[in-house]
């Protein structure tokens, strides 16, 4: 149960980091501000709030920093700033997969790939991907699927925006 509440935590915090430096929220703690200044987004830009939301590695730095550095008050307000954030960008850190969305995970053949990068790289699975997301996801779910699939493959250091062809 601990390390399902640092997993959930951790996602969360990471997406404020652009916000913390952009806006100076009040609201964050200054245990977290350091944490989050100093951990590298790589290979996503610090502005690209999405991709920091869904980026494990710099999830994982930023929150062992925060365990070391904050109470487990200040980690817990510095959580709840970060899903906000997440949440503003249309991304869900407990959640960031439409229930659309999910079926096309598991339907899609993946080929040789067994990584978020190599499936980013994938033409096939992303048009299957990207046909079956059309299918089943509208509105607002097609717009949150495309931007949680962009993000993923950004913090994986490919650029699939064009794939969507919209």
């Amino acid at each position: 149960m601990r390390f399902l509440i640092v997993v959930l935590f951790v996602a969360s915090i990471v997406s404020a980091a652009s916000m913390f430096k952009r806006h100076n929220d009040n609201e964050v703690p200054w245990c977290a501000k350091d944490c989050v200044s100093y951990a590298d987004p790589s290979p996503c830009k610090p502005n690209d709030t999405a991709c920091l939301c869904v980026n494990a590695k710099y999830s994982e730095e930023v929150g062992n920093c925060i365990q070391k550095k904050c109470s487990p008050e200040d980690a817990k307000a510095a959580a709840e700033v970060g899903i906000k954030y997440c949440k503003a960008v249309g991304i869900d850190p407990e959640n960031p997969w439409p229930s659309c969305s999910i079926n096309c995970q598991s339907e899609v053949p993946r080929g040789n790939c067994s990584d978020d990068k190599c499936l980013c790289k994938n033409k096939d699975f992303l048009e299957g991907y990207v046909w079956c997301l059309k299918k089943n996801c509208h509105g607002e779910d097609l717009k949150t699927s495309k931007c949680v699939a962009e993000a993923y493959c950004h913090a994986a250091g490919v650029d699939i925006s064009s794939v969507f062809g919209y």
